[in-house]
């Protein structure tokens, strides 16, 4: 789901706190929702950027089914996406879903048209699997933290010193 204001995520994130949300029956495993992300981004995508998630994706996928690996969720997680590598907050998304957890994710407005096409398709994919994956833009990162940070269980925040101290003073 792409969010775009204060109201629709204060709504969003209570429903997910309170448990609200619920995931339908007959849901694929998320294993399966990161290969169809994989396969859009070979048949879409032409830019560098998100060739390159793709092939993160694909190798996130193959260390589950080859290592044994011990990963699990948190809960809900919240992820702050730099404004300057706007990508970066799809790779925190993608290792968080991928161990079970809710998450809320800002992207930022510098995010490329490709990105944004990106996210929708992501949207999409997890919706239709009844995961509640929430993508937040056009809102600051301090509305952000302010409006999720109480409701989520772990937090990544990417940023400069300046950006997390700032966030720190909060």
């Amino acid at each position: 789901m792409h969010i775009r204001n204060i109201e629709e995520l204060n709504k969003i994130v209570k429903a997910i706190s309170l448990n609200r949300m619920s995931k339908p029956n007959g849901c694929i495993e998320r294993k399966e929702v990161l290969k169809r992300i994989v396969d859009y981004t070979k048949s879409v995508s032409k830019d560098d950027e998100s060739r390159a998630f793709g092939l993160f994706l694909k190798k996130l996928i193959n260390l589950k089914e080859n290592v044994k690996l011990m990963a699990f969720g948190l809960g809900t997680v919240c992820h702050l996406g730099p404004g300057n590598v706007p990508i970066n907050a799809l790779y925190s998304w993608a290792v968080s879903y991928w161990c079970g957890n809710t998450n809320f994710t800002r992207i930022s407005d510098q995010s490329s048209q490709t990105m944004k096409r990106l996210v929708d398709a992501i949207c999409k994919l997890t919706h239709s699997n009844g995961d509640n994956e929430i993508f937040v833009s056009k809102m600051s990162g301090e509305i952000f933290l302010r409006t999720v940070s109480y409701y989520c269980d772990g937090r990544i925040l990417w940023g400069s010193d300046a950006v997390l101290g700032k966030i720190k003073e909060e």
